[in-house]
């Protein structure tokens, strides 16, 4: 059916009072609309943005000049409806975000009530100091960087370092889950030296670990 191309382009209200004896439009055959009207929607710009359309089973050749001017001041609803529709919109998304914004800043400051304390330890640090201490002191400059770094991208508070263990503070647990995850992922893909690699308990076989792992 092309009745809504006719509306849209014409730009202005569009009528077929009987549409068996319309030759500007075609229909199916035995197709039930036997009557059509439409008029656009037009935006404050003239920008179309839908169809207002009547449609009926039966010829219409009483609808009138009267009739469409009721038709558009029926567009002139639906876009106003439309544009209170959109407006809405914007103020939940400007509301979402001040609510995400006002979370994101309150988990910048150290987390107080209930909170989730994550403790850290590099696993078999003594062994490895005793191997190396020169290249342990660098790895472990490097494992205390991804930490904090990890920690902070995670909301994390750092409340304090004895030796190489971390004791960290989260808003949630669901942050501390996700700092345990990437900072073991990032562990594992760090720049580790060929030194510590080499180290039979800096790195697994398997691939379970690479370098440095916490517990």
């Amino acid at each position: 059916i092309s009745f809504c191309n006719s509306a849209l382009a014409s730009g202005q209200t569009f009528v077929v009072h009987d549409t068996d004896q319309d030759k500007s439009t075609q229909t199916a055959i035995d197709s039930p609309i036997k009557a059509y009207a439409g008029s656009p929607i037009k935006d404050a710009a003239g920008r179309v943005i839908g169809i207002l359309c009547m449609l009926d089973n039966k010829p219409r050749p009483d609808f009138t000049a009267g009739h469409e001017i009721q038709m558009e001041q029926l567009c002139r609803m639906a876009l106003h409806c439309i544009e209170n529709w959109l407006l809405r919109l914007n103020v939940e998304r400007l509301e979402a975000q001040r609510v995400a914004l006002a979370a994101a800043k309150d988990k910048r400051s150290p987390p107080k009530g209930d909170v989730t304390i994550v403790f850290t330890d590099i696993q078999g640090s003594t062994a490895l100091w005793e191997t190396n201490p020169n290249v342990m002191r660098d790895a472990q400059d490097l494992h205390d960087t991804i930490i904090r770094k990890v920690c902070s991208a995670n909301h994390g508070y750092e409340i304090e370092t004895e030796g190489d263990s971390f004791q960290l503070a989260f808003h949630d647990a669901v942050d501390a889950v996700k700092f345990a995850l990437e900072a073991q992922m990032a562990l594992f893909e760090a720049s580790w030296s060929h030194e510590l690699l080499g180290m039979s308990n800096a790195c697994d076989d398997g691939g379970a670990f690479r370098g440095l792992r916490i517990r």
